[in-house]
């Protein structure tokens, strides 16, 4: 192996370059595909990586469990392809996603320190803190710091006027944030950024991004009823409060988070037509799903098959189909029957050895270890929670999100840090 390799090499995984690297894909999620930019970099550093350790990165700590994860998430789409709807679509799918798995080894063979996952929250933090307060200011002005005027009835802030993604990306992301200012900032900084987060995801309109915060609170107090009960109950009452306060700022203050409260809330007056427009006409995209997957029961229609199949089982007046397109619906809109109709029963058993993967790790890392996989943990928990509508899943850029979260995750535990201590 050249000298100029192993120079090169040395030089984009020593000091803050890894930190810098795995920051970016945060910084530049709302500016659409050039989070491949990082992405990409980190794949050819972890092909190198790969080159120069062989079987030792691979299949030893983080890296074993890494790779694990990656085969139970990526065979099913493999096996799906004979029977796929569209093998030249599905094929494109299946070999776009081993850049995560590279890039996976890179952070975890660099981010081998506690000292580099605390500058990552740090730099994450004021990225995420920008997020909020330009949100803030596009909720009082009409238009962000960027220039962006507000979508009808929703609040996107940096993501631009076209996709509704700042209140299921901030409530994925708001770990990183909110357990920095526990840990680094006083408890009225802490409250008052909480507060902030919470009015941003609200105002968002997104009710995906409501229940992923929500689910975030949930596993994180579950946490902390472990490590310190007393703590646990107090911290309750006060975010109670914050949340209550949110919600009664926003129904008062913006007619579109009104709106969209009284109709997420007209599901309790039952009647399929009114559940189903509470739903956001999900019902129709599901019921097809399930004949779908009735069909294809065990390798599914494909990777980025979905909205080509989707017409073949829509109902007639189904407003999700496109024509003149010979297209439906993007995805499923509920992460297990996604992945069900995509990679059949076979993806689903995968998906279930990734959620025993995940929690297995945690059980098996100290106590120590545990608080750094914390943040991490926490937003694979809003990313997996089965019972919510959100992105799809094989797509590049949730699945960017998926793979930088989970290879963080693995970094931090205890794993892999024994592993990179080792050699």
């Amino acid at each position: 192996m050249s000298n100029r390799f192993n120079q090169a090499l040395n030089y984009f995984t020593q000091g803050r370059i890894p930190v810098i690297l795995v920051w970016s894909c945060l910084l530049l999620e709302s500016v659409g595909t050039m989070v491949e930019i990082p992405v990409a970099l980190m794949a050819l550093l972890g092909i190198g990586l790969v080159v120069k350790r062989g079987k030792k990165l691979i299949w030893q700590g983080g890296g074993r469990l890494f790779s694990i994860f990656f085969l139970l998430v990526w065979v099913p789409g493999l096996i799906s392809l004979p029977l796929a709807f569209s093998p030249a679509k599905a094929v494109i799918g299946i070999l776009i996603i081993p850049r995560f798995y590279f890039a996976g080894l890179f952070i975890i063979a660099t981010f081998d320190t506690p000292g580099r996952h605390q500058q990552l929250l740090r730099l994450a933090s004021w990225v995420l803190l920008f997020w909020v307060g330009d949100a803030l200011v596009q909720s009082v002005f009409g238009i962000n710091l960027l220039g962006y005027h507000s979508p009808p009835s929703h609040v996107n802030g940096v993501f631009g006027e076209r996709h509704i993604y700042l209140g299921s990306y901030l409530a994925v992301f708001s770990p990183l944030l909110l357990l920095y200012a526990q840990r680094k900032w006083s408890v009225w900084a802490q409250s008052l950024i909480f507060g902030a987060v919470w009015i941003v995801i609200l105002l968002a309109g997104s009710r995906a991004g409501w229940i992923i915060f929500s689910v975030v609170l949930v596993a994180y107090f579950a946490f902390l009823l472990k490590e310190n009960r007393q703590f646990a109950m107090r911290a309750a009452i006060g975010v109670m409060v914050v949340l209550v306060f949110g919600i009664i700022i926003g129904y008062h203050f913006s007619s579109g988070f009104d709106a969209r409260l009284r109709l997420t809330m007209s599901v309790f007056n039952g009647g399929e037509r009114t559940v189903n427009a509470a739903m956001t006409d999900r019902i129709p995209i599901w019921m097809a799903t399930v004949k779908m997957i009735a069909d294809h029961p065990w390798t599914g229609v494909g990777v980025r098959c979905f909205p080509y199949v989707y017409p073949q089982y829509a109902a007639p007046d189904d407003r999700f189909v496109n024509h003149g397109e010979g297209t439906g619906a993007t995805h499923a809109h509920q992460l297990l029957l996604e992945v069900a109709a995509v990679s059949g029963m076979v993806g689903l058993v995968g998906l279930l050895g990734v959620f025993f993967m995940l929690i297995t790790s945690w059980r098996q890392a100290e106590k120590d270890r545990r608080q750094w996989m914390l943040p991490y943990g926490l937003a694979l928990c809003g990313i997996l929670f089965p019972f919510n509508s959100t992105f799809a899943f094989y797509s590049s850029a949730w699945s960017q999100v998926f793979f930088w979260f989970v290879s963080l995750y693995l970094a931090s535990s205890q794993h892999s840090l024994s592993m990179i201590e080792s050699t």
